[in-house]
C-alpha cells in the first residue's frame, strides 16, 4: 500500500534513510527557528502536508521543492542534505595503526580503479564539437 500513486513517497513502513536524514535535518532547522510546520511551509511556498512528509522522512522531494523549502528556511540547499559517505572519509583522520593504512589504501585502490573505467568509458564517446 503506498501513499501517493505517483511513487514519489515511500511505501508504509519503508523509509528510504536518506529521506529520514533530509526530514530531520529540516526539522531541526525549523524547529531551531522556532517555527511551526505552517510557519515554514508557507514561509516556503508549499503546502504543509509535503513539510510533514519530508520531516516524517516519506517524502521524496523534487528539487524545486528542496530549493522553496531552503529558501523559506532561510539556509541553502546543502544544509537539509545528508553529507556523503565520501566526504566524511575524506575528513577522518590520519591512519594510525597498519589495518587503517591498508583499509584506506584498499578503499582508494577501488576508487581509482571506479575512476579509470570511467575515463575508458568517456573516450569511447563520440567527441562534441563546441
Amino acid at each position: 500500500m503506498t501513499r501517493r500513486t505517483r511513487g514519489d513517497v515511500q511505501e508504509a513502513g519503508q523509509k528510504d534513510p536518506f529521506l529520514v536524514e533530509v526530514g530531520r535535518r529540516v526539522r531541526e532547522i525549523r524547529t531551531r527557528q522556532r517555527l511551526t510546520q505552517a510557519q515554514a511551509a508557507e514561509a516556503a511556498n508549499i503546502p504543509q502536508a509535503t513539510l510533514f512528509q519530508t520531516e516524517a522522512g516519506i517524502q521524496n522531494l523534487q528539487l524545486k521543492t528542496l530549493v522553496k523549502l531552503a529558501k523559506g528556511l532561510g539556509t541553502s540547499v546543502r544544509d537539509l542534505m545528508p553529507v556523503p559517505v565520501e566526504v566524511t572519509e575524506a575528513e577522518k583522520p590520519a591512519p594510525q595503526t597498519l589495518d587503517e593504512v591498508l583499509e584506506r589504501l584498499e578503499v582508494s585502490s577501488r576508487e581509482t580503479m571506479r575512476l579509470s573505467q570511467l575515463a575508458v568509458f568517456l573516450r569511447t564517446l563520440p567527441q562534441q564539437e563546441g
